[in-house]
């Protein structure tokens, strides 16, 4: 069972490389645990300050991977 949430995550992430679940099917949403057939989207922070907030999708239909685009808003969700 996946625990993703529907709309953005604001994180607050230091430098470094992350990735981002893009099948959705993990327990750590927004990131990814490395299951079998999953792509993740692979990404780095690289802040102006110690730690910067970072907008990553929720839905999994954003065009701009991994984050978000508002596309959680658009009609037909």
């Amino acid at each position: 069972m996946s625990h993703w949430p529907d709309l953005p995550c604001p994180l607050q992430l230091a430098a470094g490389e992350y990735a981002w679940c893009a099948c959705g099917d993990t327990r750590n949403a927004p990131f990814c645990e490395g299951r079998e057939n999953c792509a993740p989207v692979r990404f780095t922070v690289r802040p102006r300050r110690n730690v910067e907030t970072q907008w990553l999708c929720g839905c999994r239909r954003t065009k701009t991977a991994p984050f978000c685009d508002g596309s959680h808003n658009k009609k037909g969700r």
